[in-house]
């Protein structure tokens, strides 16, 4: 990752842009974990408010190793010393605003009380600095004397703290907040491995300045924030004119005099999708396989003082919140992770620079539909049919827009030999993050990349149709052709395993994001080999989907039944069916199109035309249903049922099916529509037209040979031919 950094640090350089000062001993507190609230003191060492943390800020802390901060503070226990078994604790099973300020109000309080050494340290280590910005200084060091003074008093701290939360309480609090207030208060229950149940308090409390007349914080502002790294650096640079100098040669920067760099690497975090900071290199000298080569720490890779500091400020200023959505956003992996007992989809850092292939344009935007400004902050939740229909992004306008930018400077630059990087960050684990995938196509290659995916969103049979809600339509439901996807919405059709029915999934790893990154970036133009191995990877899980839906699709009475329950009924906690249903199609047709099957070829194959055929008997067979059996149609159809049959034995399934299909080929042969009225007399019109259909299908197939399990591709092409008919083809 040392090297993308560096490159990043030199592009930014020429771009012109400022490098923020860097510290080790200066990040941002980790959020994720913990219940957070916003503490604000005023004059003379008063808490005005306790709030818990609604949504993420850019807060700054100093630290002093891995675990103390300032002025953000961890607690290691709640305020009141509450047992697990207390009796007052059978009342928050369902918390309350009313059950917890009762709690304070009627329960005679046992107050822990707090040591803040380390951070009052910090608080003191504030009032040495000096700075010319006296206003910001004034401001920095009023707090640290308010926090000193009223940290000297553990007693009156827990008691304003109460009072502070008494009063947060009497306010309209969600769930969320009602459980930070709970953690704060008592702790919550938590069961340990010898099923014991155990108070558990994650809480940390993030101070911040009200100066008299002011509404809200002033602590955390670009202003403070830039004067407290600045002294932090004018104390390293005090302490580094007492230190001889060494002379020793940087790995990256091989001009120029500068000092080794003597301690670990200055932190960085991409907020809030790698929350905790961590290092672009550490090898620590405890850990017993460094000794193997005897260079751990600051000597495991031998670096410049300054290049270090710049290589941080270059990742802290591409991942900052203001560059979020621009050059830099998550991205979904295809991984889950456990959070709040829930699986969640797990989220990458995408980065791309230069900063913009023209002003004011979002670099990232070509890999994923631009997000919202309410989705910035909402990356944990499960997917759902809301968020999936938000991400149904015509792809096609995007990506005229972005070519434009690409070219724009066409007639003065050598687009060959401008090139735009993308690096994407995984969190492995909490503090280690690596380096999973990179690329860095010319703007020429990276258009040629735009339009080829244009192209392959288009190797779909034109007449497909999906299913998806639609205000507009008087059932509620409309029919739509697939949407070319963003490489985001590739990625999100592989992790789900479908079953019973297509009504439910299971969350499975998907496969490598890189790999369909490859796909888009054309590194495996010529053998198609990851197309292949992505298409069967994908087809076991999204099967049942398939032939649940085209179950539903073929019954004459569309405008309610199984599609009603695919498109407008589903658990919250689950996928919707109907869109990742409409992702899937346009992903096979992706998939196809990499492998140089082209839909011209691809709709005269025989497993396109077989499809077709079962597609035809389905609707004969509800025909059939309609009129004979009054409309009781059977859960399963005879072409739907036979699908899974036809891809692994195809002769089989045709014999099959021309035996189970004489009943319903002899009626339609024999019925008069003339002599039916109403629905019956449109589905005996409707059996006349499929039986003219069907029979050049069946006699073309006669003539095949089909005898041979079918692969993916071939399994791709029977479910477009099923999946594209439609009585109103």
């Amino acid at each position: 990752m040392l090297n993308e950094l560096y490159l990043l640090a030199l592009n930014l350089k020429s771009s012109g842009v400022e490098q923020e000062p860097v510290h080790v001993d200066f990040g941002e507190p980790g959020l994720s974990s913990y219940q957070n609230f916003h503490i604000a003191l005023e004059a003379p060492g008063r808490i005005a408010f306790a709030r818990p943390l609604e949504t993420p800020e850019s807060f700054w802390t100093l630290k002093k190793g891995n675990f103390k901060f300032f002025p953000a503070v961890r607690l290691s226990s709640p305020l009141v010393d509450l047992p697990p078994d207390a009796p007052q604790r059978a009342d928050f099973k369902k918390t309350t605003g009313e059950v917890l300020y009762r709690l304070l109000e009627e329960t005679p309080l046992s107050l822990n009380e707090f040591e803040f050494k380390s951070e009052r340290e910090q608080a003191r280590r504030i009032l040495a600095w000096k700075h010319k910005d006296s206003e910001s200084l004034g401001i920095l060091k009023d707090f640290a004397t308010a926090f000193d003074g009223l940290a000297s008093k553990p007693r009156e701290f827990s008691r304003q703290l109460v009072d502070a939360l008494s009063h947060t309480l009497q306010g309209n609090l969600d769930e969320r907040a009602l459980k930070a207030c709970e953690a704060l208060l008592c702790g919550l229950l938590k069961e340990s491995k010898n099923k014991t149940l155990m108070v558990e308090a994650r809480v940390q409390l993030i101070f911040d300045w009200l100066p008299e007349n002011k509404l809200s914080g002033v602590l955390y502002s670009p202003r403070i924030r830039r004067l407290a790294l600045d002294c932090l650096n004018s104390e390293e640079a005090s302490s580094h004119k007492k230190a001889p100098i060494q002379q020793f040669e940087c790995a990256l920067e091989k001009e120029g005099e500068m000092s080794p760099i003597s301690g670990p690497f200055p932190d960085w975090a991409a907020q809030p999708v790698i929350a905790k900071a961590f290092k672009p290199f550490s090898k620590f000298s405890d850990a017993s396989c460094n000794f193997r080569y005897g260079r751990a720490d600051s000597e495991g890779f031998p670096i410049g003082e300054k290049t270090a500091k710049a290589l941080i400020s270059a990742g802290n200023f591409i991942t900052s919140r203001e560059k979020m959505g621009k050059n830099w956003r998550p991205l979904k992996n295809g991984r889950f992770e456990e959070r709040n007992k829930k699986k969640a989809e797990a989220s990458d850092v995408l980065i791309a620079v230069p900063l913009y292939p023209h002003a004011d344009f979002a670099t990232v935007s070509i890999l994923a539909a631009p997000m919202r400004a309410d989705e910035e902050e909402k990356e944990d939740d499960v997917p759902s049919a809301g968020k999936a229909k938000a991400r149904w992004v015509e792809f096609r306008q995007m990506a005229e827009s972005y070519l434009q930018a690409l070219e724009k400077k066409a007639d003065e630059e050598d687009l060959s030999s401008s090139y735009i990087s993308f690096l994407l960050l995984r969190q492995i684990s909490p503090g280690q993050v690596q380096l999973a995938y990179s690329a860095a196509p010319s703007r020429e290659h990276l258009a040629e990349c735009i339009r080829e995916w244009l192209r392959a969103g288009e190797n779909l049979p034109p007449s497909l149709r999906v299913p998806l809600p639609s205000a507009k339509a008087p059932s509620g439901i409309g029919s739509f052709p697939p949407a070319i996807l963003y490489p985001e919405q590739a990625i999100s059709s592989f992790p789900y395993q479908w079953m019973r029915d297509g009504f439910e999934s299971s969350p499975v790893q998907a496969p490598p994001v890189g790999r369909l990154l490859d796909l888009f970036f054309l590194k495996d133009r010529t053998t198609g080999d990851t197309a292949r191995e992505l298409l069967d990877e994908l087809f076991p899980r999204i099967a049942p989907l398939l032939v649940a839906m085209g179950n539903a699709l073929h019954r004459v009475d569309q405008d309610g039944g199984e599609l009603r329950e695919f498109v407008l009924k589903h658990s919250k906690s689950q996928p919707s069916p109907c869109y990742h249903f409409a992702r899937t199609l346009s992903l096979l047709g992706l998939l196809l199109h990499h492998l140089n099957q082209k839909r011209e070829n691809y709709m005269n194959s025989t497993p396109f035309e077989i499809g077709k055929l079962l597609a035809i008997m389905d609707y004969l067979h509800t025909c059939y249903c309609m009129v004979v059996r009054d409309g009781d149609i059977p859960p399963s159809l005879i072409g739907n049922g036979l699908l899974g049959r036809s891809a692994d034995s195809p002769e089989e399934a045709f014999a099959e099916l021309q035996e189970r299909s004489r009943i319903y080929i002899g009626w339609a042969r024999s019925v008069t529509p003339g002599k039916l009225d109403g629905v019956k007399k449109k589905a005996a019109e409707d059996a006349v037209v499929l039986l003219k259909l069907a029979d050049p299908l069946c006699n073309s197939l006669h003539e095949g040979e089909f005898s041979e399990a079918m692969n993916s591709a071939e399994k791709a092409h029977l479910f477009l031919g099923y999946l594209s008919f439609s009585m109103g083809n």
